[in-house]
């Protein structure tokens, strides 16, 4: 395991190296496997795998149907995502994520609350604030971000095997998940897959 102070200078260090697009796809490649346990010789399990649905997710699915074509997509393989449910994966939300839907206008909160109903809810340990303490204190997370933070901790500690999410800039960007991937394996914790909802639905439907 990194000793922390290589942590911070891992987490800290200039980006830009991770701008080419080489050098992402083989962060992104690398990523992949790595968080999933797999390679190119295996296939998932036939178990369903367990999502922990970040609430930017909920957000998009319950919005009204955006006129800005990318917005629009995003909504539409979030919709797509979610019909598979359950018989494709099963879908954890937390307590944070139920707080963070409920704020704002109280009709859309109401619209989110709704498609929640029901589902099941990661409890928020002691062990996974502390993760998420560390995630921040490293520098994976700006310290302006704790509830992000949160969201990494609950899926990793709570074994997920993924993180599905719309945070481009703290958690599913290329650098960010990057980041994520080399700061949680290095605190001795095996990462989930953090993949926003379009990468989930291709890799379930493959």
């Amino acid at each position: 395991m990194a000793a922390p102070s290589e942590l911070v200078l891992l987490c800290k260090s200039d980006p830009c190296r991770l701008g080419t697009s080489e050098w992402r796809s083989f962060a992104l490649q690398r990523y992949f496997l790595n968080a999933s346990g797999l390679d190119s010789s295996h296939t998932m399990l036939s178990m369903k795998p367990r999502v922990y649905v970040e609430t930017s997710v909920i957000s998009y699915l319950t919005a009204r149907s955006s006129s800005n074509i990318l917005l629009l997509a995003r909504q539409q393989f979030t919709r797509e995502l979610w019909d598979l449910q359950p018989s494709y994966f099963e879908a954890w939300l937390s307590p944070l994520v139920l707080d963070e839907a409920s704020r704002g206008d109280s009709a859309a909160a109401a619209n989110r609350l709704q498609v929640c109903h029901g589902l099941p809810e990661l409890e928020i340990t002691g062990s996974a604030k502390t993760f998420a303490q560390q995630l921040v204190d490293v520098g994976a997370v700006p310290p302006t971000e704790p509830e992000d933070a949160l969201h990494i901790a609950l899926a990793t500690m709570h074994t997920m095997d993924y993180i599905a999410s719309w945070n481009f800039a703290h958690l599913v960007g290329p650098v960010a998940r990057f980041k994520l991937l080399n700061t949680i394996s290095a605190l001795g914790h095996k990462p989930p897959i953090i993949a926003t909802p379009e990468e989930i639905f291709e890799e379930l439907t493959l």
